[in-house]
């Protein structure tokens, strides 16, 4: 997905999805605080509400970052919390660290950096990880989880930071916002206001939803 892309998908999303972020005028402060300063553009969805539509399969297709469906698999494995769900997404896009490996021959100079808030276990996942002796990557004091099953390296990892928020992305993303939330780094500050309901129509019609 390219920045144009991913700015359509906010426009998507905002139409239907964004009435919480928006009666605050902004995402909530805890997400713009993981991601990092360099990111181009913001895309959030509330999960809870996008179900319901009748498009939401093309939606999810089409816009939705795919760690999303991988994530959703992983936490419905046997032997996870089964009360674990995400209710709302933020992503963006940001510059490929050089010391990144593109996944599958991808040679995009860009990466998703994924916040998915709802309803997690960390407990749950480490004691999945440990009963299927599978190996989660430290870093510090914080555990990365492999979603792919392997090492993490040119993978997707999660990383919890609480029971509500969740960090996915290639693992020099996921240090780097774990870096961000201990306040080594600096963060990314954003304000977006609401955008107007009128434009769903408009990006309804180009992607036929």
């Amino acid at each position: 997905m390219n920045l144009k892309m991913l700015f359509v998908a906010t426009i998507i999303l905002a139409s239907f999805a964004w009435s919480s972020a928006a009666r605050a005028g902004a995402l909530p402060t805890e997400v713009i605080g993981i991601f990092p300063p360099d990111v181009a553009e913001f895309a959030f969805a509330d999960l809870q509400q996008a179900r319901s539509l009748a498009w939401f399969p093309q939606l999810q297709k089409k816009v939705l970052p795919d760690q999303l469906r991988q994530f959703e698999l992983f936490l419905a494995s046997p032997g996870m919390d089964r009360d674990s769900r995400v209710e709302q997404l933020a992503w963006a896009l940001v510059p490929r660290s050089s010391a990144s490996q593109s996944p599958q021959g991808d040679t995009g100079s860009q990466e998703s950096v994924i916040v998915a808030l709802g309803q997690f276990s960390p407990d749950s996942t480490a004691a999945y990880f440990k009963a299927r002796k599978r190996t989660a990557v430290n870093v510090r004091d914080h555990s990365l989880y492999p979603l792919n099953g392997g090492s993490g390296v040119g993978g997707t990892l999660v990383w919890f930071v609480n029971s509500t928020v969740a960090v996915l992305g290639e693992r020099k993303q996921v240090e780097k916002s774990i870096s961000i939330n201990d306040n080594e780094e600096p963060n990314h500050k954003y304000s977006a206001p609401p955008l107007p309901l009128k434009l769903r129509e408009s990006i309804e019609t180009l992607y036929n939803l």
